[in-house]
């Protein structure tokens, strides 16, 4: 029989989602007494123990939907909690038919979580001069952001310059590309890179390249565990990390689900590819 309840006590939380770090970084530093607050846990128990988490984080709009953990148990989880009505999930596809049960996707994308190892890091030597960011560069940062496309990011906010690590490259006043962190949770040890982005009138100088290597590089200094996600479909940044040693550690569903259960067009659940 099932059990699903509230959990709000860090160090059961931390010994759960430390059993497959890479896949649950960004939650593990949603641990961090800063953003602590934002979050709401819901376990599934059989017994005396642990099967499933799925974490609500209310720090971004729509809140975010982190799933890890028996299937079963998720969905004990769907059928039983105070979920929001709109989510953007971050989710093992194994999970997908089940969050189907509650929400609608109009699209999911396949996603793939990466990590590096200091050992296989290969930084970048001689390249273009990357310079450090600071607070006062965000609005430059949100201007180069501004100009879109389908892989700009967009969940970029000035907390995260005053909180990570930035680097940019300039053109003359302008920024020309620039990239940076998600999350950086000293506490407890892990890192995202994202928010990585070439202006279009600059593409094709390995800017991307030399600004991850200088994040990356720093990250790993700091001794933390070094994470980031991309879409399968962004040949090019994909290409950039594998060549800085990144290495795939899982695959995993993106999308912004609403409402109750609606027919979906083709969404095949895909099974998790792990890589050494």
């Amino acid at each position: 029989m099932w059990h699903v309840d509230n959990l709000n006590d860090p160090e059961t939380l931390l010994a759960f989602l430390q059993r497959d770090r890479a896949y649950a970084a960004y939650a593990i530093g949603d641990l961090e007494p800063a953003l602590f607050g934002a979050c709401t846990w819901f376990g599934a128990w059989r017994g005396v123990t642990l099967h499933t988490l799925a974490l609500v984080y209310a720090g971004l709009q729509p809140p975010v939907l982190f799933t890890m953990g028996a299937p079963a148990g998720l969905q004990a989880i769907v059928a039983t909690a105070a979920l929001p009505s709109t989510v953007v999930i971050a989710s093992r596809w194994q999970h997908v038919p089940i969050l189907q049960a509650r929400y609608a996707f109009d699209a999911l994308s396949p996603m793939r979580r990466m990590a590096v190892q200091p050992l296989d890091f290969r930084p970048i030597v001689g390249a273009t001069p990357v310079q450090r960011l600071h607070l006062d560069a965000a609005p430059a940062l949100q201007a180069l952001y501004a100009l879109g496309g389908e892989h700009a990011p967009d969940a970029f906010s000035p907390s995260q310059v005053a909180e990570g690590v930035f680097y940019g490259i300039f053109a003359g006043a302008e920024l020309a590309a620039a990239g940076g962190t998600h999350l950086v949770a000293h506490q407890l040890g892990v890192a995202a890179v994202g928010n990585i982005y070439t202006h279009p009138a600059h593409r094709g100088h390995g800017f991307a390249t030399s600004i991850t290597s200088a994040i990356t590089a720093q990250l790993l200094a700091d001794g933390l565990t070094v994470v980031l996600n991309v879409s399968e479909h962004n040949a090019p940044a994909l290409a950039v990390y594998t060549k800085l040693g990144y290495r795939s550690v899982c695959r995993f569903a993106e999308g912004e689900g609403r409402g109750q259960r609606s027919e979906i067009g083709d969404q095949r659940p895909e099974s998790c590819v792990e890589s050494g």
